[in-house]
């Protein structure tokens, strides 16, 4: 539903990407502004005249058309890009900045529910409508998130440069020399002697792959074995502060898993 919700009711762009000519905020000489919906072509809708008589509308991106009615340019040379938040999700607010020059609504599914953006997504397709003028949608994907497991001390460990440290399956909480690392996919693809990398809080701490092994009720095996889940051990190039929940990305090896997550 959410990606037929993208297209329904799209209008194609006609004369989007010409030559900027229309400056914010101020009335241009008259051209004739039309856009496209299939294969019929259609006169933008001019901006009504409250809106047009709010102390704001001097920001608005607007033109007059040849017939003189005032509507939103789309002569531009470069296109605005607007995240779509808690403050700027109501119909008034995306109209308003829909009439001030936006050009594409990003929509960040890293946060809220698909309930949420099917609802913007359809506010979003009403000023389009409304207004006769193409609107693009950036859908922002989030993917997938490798996180560490929490700590016994809520605060998290302090990690030194040169020490060992250990990421394993073992959801028990961890301490200054192991975390739980929920993630078969990583601690299978990474091997010892080939320079591979671990980066952990954006990159504020990293690690490189000196020992892999598994687990097997308890005991450390270096052959995979029924059962066994494995761990490496890392020796800390980078140190600092490691807190509970982190992200560990592994920028040189290729994990098997899709970029694409249900949500």
């Amino acid at each position: 539903a959410l990606r037929n919700a993208l297209h329904t009711g799209s209008l194609q762009p006609a004369g989007l990407g010409e030559m900027a000519g229309e400056g914010l905020g101020r009335v241009d000489e008259p051209t004739p502004e039309t856009g496209t919906r299939g294969d019929k072509d259609v006169k933008a809708a001019p901006i009504p005249d409250d809106l047009l008589n709010l102390d704001t509308a001097n920001l608005f991106d607007k033109t007059r058309t040849i017939q003189g009615e005032v509507v939103r340019s789309c002569r531009k040379g470069a296109k605005q890009v607007a995240t779509v938040g808690p403050a700027s999700s109501s119909m008034e607010m995306l109209e308003k900045l829909f009439l001030c020059g936006v050009d594409v609504f990003r929509l960040n599914f890293s946060h809220g529910e698909h309930e949420e953006k099917l609802d913007l997504i359809d506010k979003i397709r009403d000023i389009e409508d409304k207004y006769r003028h193409p609107i693009a949608i950036l859908g922002d994907l989030q993917g997938p998130k490798q996180r560490c497991g929490k700590f016994e001390d809520p605060d998290g460990v302090e990690l030194k440069l040169g020490q060992l440290f250990r990421f394993d399956m073992d959801p028990a909480l961890g301490n200054e020399k192991r975390v739980q690392l929920p993630h078969p996919e990583i601690l299978e693809a990474l091997e010892p002697g080939k320079d591979q990398r671990l980066l952990l809080d954006d990159g504020k701490i990293r690690m490189k792959v000196v020992r892999k092994g598994y687990l097997v009720d308890g005991q450390e095996v270096e052959q995979e074995a029924a059962g066994a889940t494995p761990f490496v051990e890392c020796e800390v190039t980078v140190p600092g502060h490691l807190g509970a929940r982190k992200g560990v990305n592994t920028p040189d090896v290729i994990l098997n898993m899709s970029p694409i997550t249900p949500k």
